[in-house]
């Protein structure tokens, strides 16, 4: 039984592969490119590192700088060092719109936008400027629904303070008294939001009874707005936390040189501990720095020498480098530390057929398989042999290796002080409007519905009268004045008939074009004022949702999350949504009363 002798020769540096990449760029041979990609790609996959993200996105930047063939030869080299990389797809997107390629631009537009999804710093940054997006223009469209509400019954509103005020002044007077009843807020120094949600409480008696969930309902929401940007602030807009961070590296084999130079600049907290050793190492060695994984390890022997760990990775090491005997007793110290550590035999009856000692491999061979069963040929990670495998670390290793870090730097002490500032943020001044407006609007509703009338406009003419003014009890939804003139023709004069009749034509057209204005305005609010606020509700969301995204979310966020991302589609068909809504609520308020 023969092998094939490990080569000795120490992995280079990435970084060092990289600088030839970059020179051969510069002297634009494509098969000198060609070759030393290739060389890079040797390099990371002899330390399992599977994502060259650093490297990729470089080619792209240079590849925008240099269309033509060297370009797309980058680009091709970005998708196999990170074929999760958002930016090459859309790169070549761009590329093959300007050929008029337009199938192939929109094959490569939408693998670019599952990539965004798939790839995790643009998943993060995507989902934060879409959450505000969305709790922007949901907060937007629930203040203009409110809006919508109140203009709805203002005059109502208006008549019955009206009314109040008399049964305490002069009419003189309890005109002034009136006005002040509706503008309290601007009395206590409020603003105008105050003012707004105070007469949209008010209005809620003259709603129907899925209009006063549904007002509820847009209080809470309102309320919670505030909030969900603090939580959105204080989780969504920092740098995800580095266990997290140092996990993906770890589950993906990314190259990640930020997390790993802060992880390294915690050497001074964790310099003495076992587990930050063995993770440094294990992340130095994946980005092909074998030297200072090497002494890592050796750091790590000396923090817990009765660990079989680091000897196992050491033992690798010296065998990729060809000193078979150095692996041997490495792998052995191993084992005397743990006799049931599966990988350090199964490694070390390589080394054994390495120095030609088959016996002793298959001895070291069948304790293995005993210890592991059938699956000891698959207990790790292979390294620059594939018949040489590393011990896997995980979660588990990252939370031991930062267990003693302080506590300001744990991810849960975020979650933690997020929940502090939402909390805080729900009895903030503009959260305490929405919740005082929905608290009001409950008292006054049972107030009112039990101890004061309700005024009511007149379906014909669109006068304001509530059962204090009026005097005929015919119809409960007409005037008086109309009751006589439609009703009781005989007994009405036929002028004040004419009269009656042209208010009724003024009214018919004043609401028409108010209705029409309204609904091209404000996306909805016909629907609202018919009674239908849940479908008004849904309509005005989702049209501020496509406007604000094609004006102002696409064209500002979308090139902060991938500089090559074409917002024009995703401005097209938002501004298509948009549109679409728009048309129907003003289509649907267009007919005459």
């Amino acid at each position: 039984m023969a092998f094939a002798p490990v080569v000795g020769e120490a992995a280079s540096a990435l970084a060092d592969d990289w600088i030839k990449v970059q020179q051969a760029l510069a002297t634009g041979d494509r098969e000198e490119v060609s070759d030393r990609i290739r060389q890079l790609q040797t390099r990371a996959s002899e330390c399992q590192a599977l994502r060259l993200t650093p490297y990729a996105e470089g080619l792209v930047t240079w590849a925008s700088r240099h269309p033509g063939p060297l370009g797309a030869l980058a680009v091709r080299s970005a998708r196999e060092l990170d074929p999760e990389l958002p930016s090459s797809y859309f790169l070549f997107a761009r590329w093959q719109w300007q050929r008029r390629d337009l199938l192939g631009a929109a094959r490569s537009y939408i693998a670019g936008w599952w990539a965004l999804f798939l790839f995790e710093p643009t998943r993060a940054m995507l989902g934060a400027a879409t959450i505000e997006w969305v709790v922007l223009a949901l907060g937007w469209a629930l203040l203009l629904a409110a809006l919508a509400q109140t203009l709805t019954f203002i005059t109502r509103l208006a008549h019955d303070a009206m009314e109040l005020a008399r049964l305490v002044l002069r009419p003189a007077n309890a005109v002034v008294l009136a006005a002040a009843i509706l503008v309290l807020p601007l009395f206590g120094g409020r603003g105008p939001i105050w003012l707004l949600m105070y007469l949209f409480a008010l209005s809620f008696v003259y709603m129907a009874l899925g209009q006063r969930i549904a007002a509820v309902a847009t209080c809470v929401v309102l309320a919670l707005v505030v909030p969900a940007l603090t939580v959105w602030q204080y989780t969504m807009l920092r740098w995800p936390p580095l266990p997290t961070r140092l996990a993906s590296m770890l589950e993906e084999r990314r190259i990640d040189f930020p997390s790993l130079h802060e992880l390294g600049d915690l050497g001074g907290e964790l310099g003495g501990d076992f587990s930050y050793h063995m993770l440094y190492g294990e992340l130095q060695r994946m980005h092909g720095d074998v030297d200072q994984a090497r002494i890592e390890f050796q750091k790590a022997i000396r923090a817990a020498a009765g660990e079989s760990g680091p000897r196992v990775f050491l033992g690798n090491v010296a065998l990729e480098d060809g000193d078979v005997q150095l692996a041997i007793q490495l792998y052995n110290d191993a084992i005397q530390s743990d006799p049931r550590n599966a990988l350090a035999h199964r490694n070390l009856s390589f080394a054994y057929d390495q120095a030609r000692r088959f016996k002793d491999g298959d001895t070291a061979r069948r304790t293995a398989k005993e210890i592991a069963g059938v699956g000891w040929q698959d207990l790790g990670i292979p390294g620059r042999d594939p018949r040489i495998q590393y011990p896997r670390l995980g979660r588990e290793d990252i939370d031991a290796a930062l267990a003693q870090l302080p506590s300001e730097t744990d991810a849960p002490t975020w979650l933690s002080s997020a929940e502090d500032h939402f909390v805080r943020a729900l009895f903030s001044p503009m959260s305490m409007v929405f919740w005082l407006c929905g608290i009001l609007g409950l008292v006054v509703l049972a107030v009112r519905g039990r101890w004061m009338w309700t005024a009511q406009r007149c379906s014909r003419c669109g006068k304001t009268f509530c059962a204090k003014c009026k005097t005929a009890t015919e119809s409960d939804a007409l005037c008086s004045q109309c009751i006589s003139v439609f009703l009781k023709r005989d007994l009405v004069a036929i002028d004040q008939q004419l009269a009656k009749q042209a208010r009724v034509r003024r009214w018919d057209i004043v609401s028409t074009v108010a209705r029409r204005v309204a609904s091209a305005l404000i996306p909805g609010s016909h629907d609202l004022a018919e009674r239908r606020p849940w479908l008004g509700l849904a309509t005005g969301v989702l049209a501020w949702i496509c406007l604000l995204g094609a004006v102002i979310w696409a064209p500002w966020a979308l090139p902060s999350v991938d500089p090559y991302l074409a917002i024009a589609p995703v401005q097209f068909i938002l501004g298509a949504g948009f549109l679409a809504l728009w048309l129907r609520s003003v289509v649907g308020a267009w007919p005459g009363r």
